[in-house]
């Protein structure tokens, strides 16, 4: 049996004034079954080592140190793309310039660093930075030469990951972190600098690390990196409609949502807890939003001190941070909705209520939601003529005091 949620006495008028029938905004739900029915709650927290304090170089020490130097023995699947021809002949050649002494990691990372140190040229000017047309045109800038470090390095067995930051008092830079008979190095090809991890004040003043192009740890929810600096959600798994993002993997607080990957499409459900701190927003690149569409629900637990979930929507420092991609429906708090803060890409999106409080719509605040029909608007809040853009032919705006619209279930 179909069960539907509808919205009266108020949703009831708005249908007939909008000659819309009750199938077109109906929200369906699981038939009754206990087998459907799954009761989540917020990860407690635990014991996990919490390094969001330290400085984020000594984070990424951290980090790897657990990690092992396992996980740079692939090259990133996300960054460039390399054929087997290509790869082959700079391995061929990586080969011939190591002799049958260097037979340590260090020995043979040392010559692959030396070579590029010497013979790759630093140059903005029509640089390809993919890594065979660095190997062959011999330019490039700090991509360039991290990521022919990083398939020359991994042709010859050596660990060896790109990483991405800034290069202190100049700007974005890319360099690389290497992993020579157990011990983690920081290797700048572009800049000829080497320095050993454990010594944070070498080289602390000199590259700050943001993201490592590397799966860290992994558990049966969840794939994790270190992006923007917080160990955070690589991606979340399949085979699950409701999710609850783990506190901590490894011994270490989880305190970044942020997926670069996608793994499943079947999310409804999303649970975050206290320890995450940082959530994707308005990326169109990753995130959430980009690999997991299907969210409809989100939660934040109460105890969280920077975010707080409400009817789907994250707010945090007072102002809309995330709204689950998959809503219907949305009842927002009483803020104004501005181009720093506005609905859109929504595309399930069918109602939305502006209680009152809330003083301005304003331009372009709600847009590219094809499927929102009906926006309840406080008497007394002021809506821009173009506020509502992309949304449906039928869409209309009812004044009134709403907040709270009580729902009913209906067979």
């Amino acid at each position: 049996m179909k069960k539907n949620y509808l919205f009266l006495p108020i949703l009831a008028a708005a249908l007939a004034f909008t000659s819309c029938s009750e199938d077109e905004l109906s929200f369906d739900v699981p038939a009754d079954s206990s087998q459907d029915i799954v009761c989540m709650t917020f990860p407690s927290a635990d014991d996990a080592v919490d390094v969001s304090a330290k400085h984020a170089n000594e984070r990424a020490k951290i980090l790897l140190e657990a990690a092992g130097p396992d996980i740079a023995r692939t090259l990133p699947d996300n960054s460039f793309t390399i054929t087997d021809e290509q790869y082959n002949e700079i391995a061929e050649f990586t080969k011939s310039i190591i002799t049958e002494k260097d037979t340590t990691e260090y020995q043979k990372y040392m010559k692959i660093f030396n070579w590029i140190c010497s013979n790759i040229k630093y140059s903005h000017s029509g640089t390809d930075n993919h890594p065979y047309v660095v190997f062959k045109s011999k330019t490039a800038v700090c991509q360039g030469y991290a990521d022919l470090l990083n398939v020359m390095c991994h042709s010859q067995g050596v660990p060896c990951l790109t990483v991405n930051g800034v290069l202190v008092g100049v700007g974005g830079h890319a360099w690389n972190y290497v992993c020579t008979d157990g011990r983690w190095r920081v290797s700048d090809p572009t800049n000829g600098n080497n320095f050993v991890m454990a010594n944070l004040n070498s080289y602390k003043n000199k590259l700050l690390v943001y993201d490592i192009q590397a799966k860290l740890f992994e558990d049966e929810w969840c794939t994790y990196n270190f992006l923007d600096q917080e160990l955070n959600v690589e991606s979340i798994k399949g085979g699950n409609s409701q999710v609850v993002i783990p506190y901590s993997v490894n011994g270490y607080k989880i305190t970044s949502l942020n997926p670069t990957r996608g793994v499943s499409k079947d999310v409804k459900e999303l649970f975050i807890g206290k320890n995450i701190s940082k959530l994707d927003k308005d990326n169109s690149t990753f995130g959430l939003s980009v690999f997991y569409p299907t969210i409809e629900n989100v939660s934040v637990d109460p105890e969280n001190s920077v975010m707080e979930s409400f009817s789907n929507v994250i707010y945090k420092n007072g102002q809309m941070y995330f709204v689950a991609p998959a809503v219907r429906y949305i009842e927002m708090k009483p803020i104004d909705i501005d181009k720093e803060s506005r609905l859109k890409n929504l595309p399930n999106l069918e109602i939305v209520t502006f209680v009152p409080g809330t003083k301005v719509i304003g331009s372009w605040a709600v847009e590219r939601c094809p499927n929102l029909r009906i926006a309840y608007v406080a008497d007394d809040t002021e809506v821009a003529s173009n506020a509502f853009d992309g949304v449906h032919s039928d869409f209309v705006i009812i004044r009134g005091n709403f907040t709270n619209i009580p729902q009913i279930k209906a067979d």
